[in-house]
């Protein structure tokens, strides 16, 4: 009976192979959240380096030759922030959930280690 509360225990302090797994997943979506707002701001470069080309191509400053690259700005901007908010509300709701997981699996594991030692004094 010792032997068999030993295995136990030593099963049950080791790593769960449910929550490596989905605190690896989650790292995608961190590394999501954090580049979302860098790519958006290459989008921005990138729209501003062509509303300077259409100022070149007009010859002049006017609204007309800016207005395309600065939408164009604008837009990857916004992308860019909308995708890494909406990644980081994800990554944060599952990394609770699996926060809440493993402490009831903890609770469960302290459980049924406790009943079988109780159940192996009264024999």
């Amino acid at each position: 009976m010792e032997e068999q509360l030993e295995t136990a225990r030593a099963a049950a302090s080791g790593p769960r192979p449910c929550s490596t797994r989905s605190s690896a997943r989650l790292s995608i979506l961190a590394t999501i959240a954090t580049s979302a707002p860098f790519i958006g701001l290459f989008g921005t470069i990138f729209g501003i380096i062509n509303a300077f080309r259409g100022m070149q191509l007009t010859g002049s400053g006017g609204i007309g030759a800016v207005a395309g690259g600065i939408a164009e700005a604008l837009v990857t901007t916004a992308v860019g922030i909308g995708v890494a908010v909406l990644a980081l509300w994800v990554f944060n709701t599952l990394n609770s959930r699996i926060e809440v997981f493993d402490a009831e699996m903890d609770n469960t594991q302290s459980q049924v280690v406790d009943f079988f030692l109780k159940t192996g004094e009264t024999r």
